[in-house]
């Protein structure tokens, strides 16, 4: 599934066995993380969106101000 999109439903199935009540996600079959060697550069890739999803992170202060202000 790739590191996109096979890393996001990982997330989402161990997410969603923590709610109770939920439904637990089941992945398709084979289903495995991308091996590293078979494509370097959507590692490269897969990185640096995550480097960049956590640098533009609200804090909790200014998260809280959105949320009160909005």
């Amino acid at each position: 599934m790739g590191p996109g999109t096979g890393v996001a439903l990982d997330l989402l199935a161990r997410a969603r066995a923590l709610v109770p009540g939920a439904e637990p996600l089941f992945l398709p079959a084979g289903a495995a993380f991308p091996r590293v060697d078979a494509d370097p550069d959507a590692l490269l890739r897969f990185t640096r969106l995550v480097a960049q999803e956590i640098q533009a992170e609200q804090s909790e202060l200014e998260s809280i101000h959105s949320v009160c202000s909005g």
